[in-house]
């Protein structure tokens, strides 16, 4: 496993913080790893095309991450994650920011939570194979072509559940 974090030092002009850092990094051109762990603190981070298991964690910046052949965890407080291709959700979770993914597919692992946001998420994975329990505290809850407000419990008789909660926001997941 590769573990890189990245914290920007502040930087004062006048009263205010400079612009914020971005980190990009372009794997697949030099990086044959199994694993990655990245972290930035005050920036953005985006990660495109890996192989291997993905963990990322920002605290006042964005995750993006595009076409991840593995499991991918991510965190993010005070930021915005989006995920295009992965093979495999593990738990996302964004304070005071939303979870926007597509073209990516569920695991026993998948866990989506996000305060003050919404969750979208259109998987590549099949609706049938997996149990929900999916809950909004403020907002709506949309699963397929099933749509409530609160809570929305979906009994597959699958082997996993996917878990996901809004404390103030919406959830929709779809196929």
């Amino acid at each position: 496993m590769i573990t890189w974090t990245f914290v920007k030092p502040a930087k004062r002009v006048g009263a205010r913080k400079a612009a914020s850092a971005l980190i990009v990094v372009y794997v697949g051109l030099f990086c044959a790893c199994s694993d990655l762990e990245m972290e930035v603190a005050s920036g953005n981070l985006e990660l495109i095309d890996l192989d291997g298991d993905v963990s990322a964690k920002t605290t006042s910046g964005n995750i993006r991450l595009t076409t991840i052949r593995g499991m991918v965890d991510a965190n993010t407080v005070s930021g915005n994650i989006r995920i295009a291709g992965a093979d495999h959700l593990g738990a996302l979770k964004a304070t005071s920011g939303n979870i926007r993914i597509t073209s990516s597919g569920l695991s026993p692992n998948t866990n989506l939570k996000a305060s003050s946001g919404n969750i979208n998420l259109h998987t590549t994975s099949q609706l049938e194979d997996y149990n929900f329990e999916l809950s909004s505290g403020s907002g709506k809850v949309r699963l397929g072509e099933r749509q409530t407000s609160g809570t929305l419990l979906v009994d597959h008789g699958a082997l996993h559940t996917i878990k996901g909660n809004v404390t103030s926001g919406n959830i929709e997941i779809f196929r």
